[in-house]
């Protein structure tokens, strides 16, 4: 097995993550970690999903109307203390 022979060059904290299981035993444990109502059918969910690549690389190219802000690049570092702060309202603001 690949295992014995990657092992020896992996941390042994994470080895201690990785697990292995039956295709028998697979289903189960798909069912403790998700809910199968949102993972795709082919890894043993319910979701069924039709994988457009011509809409997805459109998406891509020219932005995605319906998620506009997920094409915007973060703020330079200069601007991270300014994108951070908060301002607070005056007391007698805060008291109306």
């Amino acid at each position: 097995m690949i295992w014995k022979a990657v092992k020896g060059f992996i941390d042994p904290i994470t080895q201690g993550k990785v697990n292995f299981y039956k295709k028998s035993e697979l289903q189960e444990t798909m069912e403790d970690y998700f809910d199968l109502e949102h993972l795709d059918a082919k890894f043993g969910g319910r979701l069924q999903i039709e994988w457009n690549y011509e809409e997805w690389k459109r998406t891509l190219r020219h932005g995605n109307p319906n998620n506009a802000g997920a094409a915007t690049p973060a703020p330079a570092a200069a601007d991270d203390a300014a994108a951070t702060s908060t301002t607070t309202a005056a007391p007698e603001e805060a008291s109306a």
